[in-house]
């Protein structure tokens, strides 16, 4: 079953040490209603990775996964534009 085998992984990553071995540009979006990942676990992990270009973008008033508008098309944009800056 998929979503045992994923909860499994899941208990044996840790993205946060993950991320702090990536030095390349790194933006992360989170939102401060996530009732999954909690605002602040994930702020504390931003706040650890020594990368030096990185970048939190809070979407403040959202949920996890940014399904509802206004928060979908706010995600989508800000995502487009880091691309935009980022790719060469």
């Amino acid at each position: 079953m998929l979503a045992k085998q994923l909860f499994d992984e899941m208990s044996q990553f840790n993205p946060c040490e993950e991320l702090k071995k990536y030095q390349g540009p790194l933006f992360m979006v989170h939102g401060d209603k996530d009732s999954k990942v909690a605002y602040q676990d994930a702020v504390d992990c931003f706040n650890s990775l020594p990368n030096k270009q990185k970048k939190l973008q809070t979407l403040k008033g959202s949920e996890h996964g940014f399904h509802d508008e206004p928060f979908e098309s706010q995600v989508v944009e800000i995502i487009i534009n880091f691309f935009n800056e980022h790719i060469k």
